[in-house]
């Protein structure tokens, strides 16, 4: 008898922790598919070969920290994406080789060789510069 009970007591442990993996799982896919959140905004940033800046928001994929991001067409067509807010690097190395960020006269922007062709590729970027950075400052993993 009491092997059974022990028996359905770790049968129930163990679906108690498939469930809560399972939820922890869905929960990260849909922090990962809600992250990107545009917010457009009304005011135009003026200047040839360029539109509106469009501001992104987005979560650490560890929900840990908030980035904020302007996206901005450039005179060439392609995109560059400039880092509005980020959280501190404490006592991380900050220079633009550790962290990617280059700077011009509109702010800091995410060095990045390739071409960005679309908002969507921006978009992308934005969320991979900010994880890796997440990482680097609460682990010192550069990228």
């Amino acid at each position: 008898m009491q092997q059974a009970a022990a028996g359905f007591f770790a049968a129930c442990v163990t679906l108690v922790v498939v469930l809560i993996v399972a939820l922890k799982i869905a929960a990260a896919w849909h922090r990962f598919v809600n992250n990107l959140r545009g917010e457009p905004s009304a005011a135009p940033s003026g200047g040839p070969g360029r539109t509106g800046p469009g501001i992104i928001f987005y979560r650490s994929s560890n929900g840990r920290s908030d980035y904020k991001f302007r996206i901005q067409r450039t005179g060439n067509g392609s995109y560059r994406v400039y880092v509005l807010d980020h959280p501190s690097y404490g006592s991380r190395d900050t220079n633009n080789l550790v962290t990617h960020l280059l700077r011009d006269g509109e702010g800091s922007y995410i060095c990045f060789t390739g071409r960005i062709e679309n908002t969507e590729h921006a978009h992308n970027l934005a969320a991979t510069w900010a994880d890796k950075t997440e990482e680097y400052i609460l682990h010192g993993r550069r990228f």
